[in-house]
């Protein structure tokens, strides 16, 4: 089965939500609220159990990162945005990256 830029098709879906980036952003945290809310009841954890965090500006060291990636060759100049990403899920140590075209991030 070939993924390539299923995952724009599946989340980002322009037929579902117009060209409006902000739409499906606001969904992907309304379900995580969502599922937060329903595992603290289903759990019984008290009402402080989980967190949603958005971050809209990255650090230093996450700037840094990326600019040696781009640097090294492993992004291209042009894939800035890419790079920051990737180098954000470095830093945070975060098990995955959602992306909307990935086929010039993922190495065969």
């Amino acid at each position: 089965m070939d993924l390539k830029g299923q995952t724009k098709c599946l989340i980002f879906n322009r037929a579902l939500y117009g060209k409006n980036m902000i739409v499906p952003l606001r969904e992907l945290i309304q379900n995580a609220s969502d599922a937060i809310r329903a595992r603290r009841i289903i759990e019984d954890e008290p009402s402080e159990y989980g967190d949603i965090v958005t971050i809209l500006e990255p650090s230093d060291e996450e700037v840094k990162l990326a600019a040696l990636y781009q640097e090294q060759g492993i992004l291209p100049a042009r894939s800035t945005t890419d790079a920051l990403h990737i180098a954000t899920a470095a830093v945070n140590d975060l098990d995955m990256i959602l992306s909307l075209n990935f086929e010039h991030i993922v190495r065969k």
